[in-house]
């Protein structure tokens, strides 16, 4: 059987929202299991939050805010940190390639840098492994 040009367009987009709402199941899965299962986070705790620029990253970002926590974001891309700051809720951001951060765990697993100085309580990696 042969389709037209609009079967066929239709069928694409058909697919497309399939695999976004795939996508975001799965995002969401993942941030509900990381924040309240495994790191149990509770308000007013500390979280480092590293590639705030992909889709489970910014997820946690959206979870730990809303839950009262502190959230500090990383990236490689000083708009995204700008925009998870104004926009998202996150406490504070470093810019990873400037070389600016330090997660020791000698010193209680403190983020430092130049204008942030905070204990951090859990790690997210939104990052790809």
């Amino acid at each position: 059987m042969w389709f037209n040009r609009i079967q066929v367009i239709q069928i694409k987009i058909q697919i497309f929202f399939f695999l976004l709402d795939i996508n975001l199941k799965t995002s969401f899965a993942f941030s509900n299991r990381a924040i309240f299962v495994k790191a149990n986070v509770q308000p007013g705790e500390n979280v480092l939050i590293t590639g705030i620029g992909g889709g489970v990253a910014l997820t946690i970002l959206n979870f730990v805010s809303s839950i009262g926590a502190n959230a500090y974001v990383t990236s490689s891309d000083d708009s995204k940190i700008k925009k998870a700051i104004e926009q998202l809720g996150a406490k504070g951001g470093v810019n990873y390639k400037e070389g600016l951060i330090s997660l020791d765990p000698i010193y209680s697993n403190r983020l430092i840098s130049p204008n942030i100085k905070v204990s951090i309580s859990f790690q997210m990696n939104g990052q790809k492994s």
